[in-house]
């Protein structure tokens, strides 16, 4: 009996030791956390993922043969990569979208609503047509990389 108590409170401060270091390690993330989004839980992954992978690479803790390790470093990298599209949320962008034109808005004799009016041309037009709906593609297509990526995520271990 004393044993178990003794036990149990080595493992309580060894817990709070644990919970100060995380504190510093996920600091970036922590301060990134919200209740009304799931931003900081990404952000968190991020970190996460990313800890875990420079210690596989790094060689620490325990480590599996390199045929296996290098797969789950690759997954592991990838998450972290998918993870940062997301969180930039840059799919336009990376397919093209043209934002090289400004948009102003004139009162129109009507109080309470404006008028805007645009220097975009036809081209840039149509090719941000082009570029958002590849980009609506990419998105859908990362996410299911990435919960496919999650998948596996059980086997991610050092």
């Amino acid at each position: 009996m004393i044993v178990r108590g003794l036990f149990a409170i080595k493992e309580y401060f060894h817990r709070q030791k644990n919970w100060l270091k995380n504190c510093f390690k996920y600091k970036n993330a922590l301060e990134r956390t919200y209740d009304f989004d799931y931003g900081g839980t990404l952000h968190y992954m991020r970190e996460h993922f990313g800890h875990i992978s420079d210690a596989m690479k790094n060689g620490s803790y325990l480590q599996e043969n390199d045929k296996d390790r290098i797969l789950k470093e690759e997954d592991l990298d990838r998450i972290v990569g998918l993870i940062y599209n997301m969180m930039q949320d840059n799919f336009a962008d990376r397919c093209g979208y043209d934002d090289n034109f400004e948009v102003t808005f004139v009162e129109d004799g009507n109080e309470e609503y404006m008028t805007s009016k645009s220097t975009i041309t036809d081209a840039q037009r149509e090719n941000n047509t082009e570029a958002l709906e590849k980009a609506m593609k990419l998105e859908k297509e990362e996410w299911k990389e990435f919960l496919k990526l999650l998948k596996g995520m059980k086997t991610w271990w050092i």
